[in-house]
């Protein structure tokens, strides 16, 4: 694989060639929502995430298949030890069953991570968790990602509740080790999700683009920790 650009050229490169859409990304559309049911149990919100989840990705599916984005592949079963990220593009694994099979879906958030995350950010109350329940999709351009957040705005099965921009020249990228993404929170209210009880249950979906997505490789990820572990975030 080639070596990533650093994250400050890629950001460049992304806001040179496509300004006008980044502009439309900080006016994306929020639907209106009624009152959120509170949650203050962390074991309820884990079995509604669980629940969740499979319908999640049938969501992300359609998303990625309108946008026609990238998604995490499994490492190589031949090449175990491979530290380098790899991507598989949706539209090419749903016309090849041995391809999605290496889709690596994101799993739940750890209890770990999620108990440090409430406790050194929201003073112990586990119902401002929003990314229990997370994926994540990967995009080669600005345009693409936009292609996403379209997708996302005139679903009707989707209820945006949140945006966070970090692509924008005015976010301080210092706070994330030079990361950038935008990150969606949404609650899914189709039939299923309603049938359930969980059309009020806030989920994360991540739209990085792909120069930024090969930096989380093992290394990358470690270093990350590590940062963030000195910030007690």
């Amino acid at each position: 694989p080639t070596t990533p650009s650093h994250p400050s050229e890629i950001f460049r490169r992304a806001t040179s060639s496509a300004s006008e859409i980044l502009r439309g990304l900080t006016t994306f559309r929020r639907r209106k929502r009624k009152d959120l049911v509170v949650v203050t149990n962390l074991n309820q919100l884990y079995l509604q995430a669980h629940a969740l989840h499979p319908l999640i990705i049938e969501k992300v599916q359609d998303i990625a298949t309108k946008s026609g984005a990238l998604l995490s592949a499994r490492k190589d079963q031949e090449n175990p030890s491979q530290n380098f990220a790899e991507f598989i593009r949706w539209n090419d694994a749903l016309a090849d069953p041995s391809v999605a099979s290496r889709v690596k879906w994101a799993s739940l958030k750890g209890r770990e991570r999620a108990v440090q995350k409430m406790v050194r950010g929201y003073k112990g109350d586990c119902s401002k968790l929003v990314d229990i329940c997370r994926q994540a999709l990967i995009f080669e351009s600005v345009s693409q990602l936009h292609l996403a957040l379209e997708a996302i705005d005139a679903d009707q099965d989707l209820n945006v509740c949140r945006v966070k921009n970090s692509l924008t020249q005015e976010y301080n990228a210092m706070s994330t080790a030079g990361y950038r993404q935008v990150i969606v929170n949404l609650m899914l209210c189709s039939k299923k999700a309603r049938r359930l009880g969980l059309e009020w249950h806030v989920v994360e979906v991540q739209l990085t683009l792909r120069a930024f997505a090969e930096l989380r490789n093992a290394d990358g990820h470690r270093r990350y920790v590590s940062f963030r572990d000195n910030r007690a975030r």
